[in-house]
């Protein structure tokens, strides 16, 4: 589950309502801005992001291609204005296949949202330090279905929790075995999307996660470059190898 894993991905301040309808490569004023971020997973395949900022270092678009042809490559045009969010996802043909409007606070983070044309609506809170705490998320009905319960612990998400409405546990994840000695560059931040609140300062490298009965452990394996940037992640399962990640940043 990428869900605050890289998040992870994921994942600025809102200033102004310009589209870049031209997405050539910025000039970054940060070192830890992700270019292209390459997975390989023996569950999902294989397939590549590729990341397009604005001047103000928030993503305007967001490539994904597969290297199998049996899943369509898609891409996701994000705008911005003082008020929401809007992404814009279009698939291989160019055909608008699902939008998503993040409605903002007055911190610039995302109060409420109306994702995946309408079938699912958030209301999300933060603590002080603006991570995501706390989230309702309903169906297109507008019926409360989930709630998301998040705790975090000098900067670092600790759990995970989701529950049903009436309190009956649904699914979890612990976080532990944090590099202390660096800051993760794999925050949302710098994937450009601070509306969404913000990720753990350092990169962990355990997780568990508890579906009913199902209790799985994950393990992350982290690689650095001389500049202290997260350039390969390694996961497992277990003792078994799961997916790896390598990244490139501007």
């Amino acid at each position: 589950m990428k869900i605050l894993i890289f998040s992870s991905l994921i994942f600025f301040i809102i200033l102004s309502c310009t589209k870049n309808d031209t997405p050539n490569d910025p000039k970054p004023t940060s070192s830890t801005l992700v270019k292209s971020d390459r997975y390989e997973s023996i569950s999902i395949g294989n397939f590549t992001v590729d990341l397009t900022y604005d001047a103000q270092n928030r993503i305007i678009l967001n490539k994904v291609s597969y290297d199998s042809n049996f899943i369509l490559d898609y891409r996701v045009e994000t705008e911005y204005t003082l008020k929401d969010v809007v992404e814009n996802k279009y698939d291989e043909l160019n055909n608008l296949v699902e939008t998503n409007i993040y409605l903002l606070n007055s911190r610039n983070l995302s109060d409420s949202s109306i994702e995946r044309n309408g079938t699912l609506r958030s209301k999300m809170s933060y603590d002080n330090d603006d991570h995501l705490i706390y989230q309702k998320v309903y169906n297109e009905n507008n019926t409360l279905y989930e709630i998301r319960t998040m705790l975090y612990q000098d900067g670092n998400i600790v759990s995970f929790t989701a529950r049903s409405p009436n309190g009956s546990f649904i699914y979890s994840i612990e976080y532990s075995d944090y590099d202390l000695n660096k800051i993760s560059t794999l925050s949302n931040a710098n994937f450009g999307s601070s509306f969404r609140g913000k990720s753990s300062k350092n990169y962990f490298m355990k997780s568990i996660s508890t579906v009913g009965t199902k209790v799985t452990e994950f393990e992350f394996k982290p690689i650095y470059d001389n500049k202290g940037r997260i350039i390969m992640t390694s996961a497992y399962f277990g003792p078994d190898f799961l997916s790896k990640e390598t990244i490139s940043y501007y």
